[in-house]
């Protein structure tokens, strides 16, 4: 049940909003390396940061 509830949020984040890099970052500046230890999970060195906008039906009509 708790996965799914996590996973029925996470659907509504990524469906209501388009996620744009900040201000003055470009999709190259995005460091992807990961962290090495002995952990059973990998973790990013750096955060990806990114901000929501609003999703708007009318941006994708054509």
């Amino acid at each position: 049940m708790g996965t799914t509830t996590i996973a029925f949020g996470l659907a509504n984040l990524l469906y209501w909003f388009d996620w744009k890099l900040p201000n003055g970052l470009k999709e190259e500046d995005i460091d992807m390396e990961e962290t090495g230890g002995l952990s059973l999970t990998i973790a990013k060195k750096t955060a990806l940061h990114l901000v929501p906008v609003k999703f708007s039906q009318e941006t994708y009509i054509s």
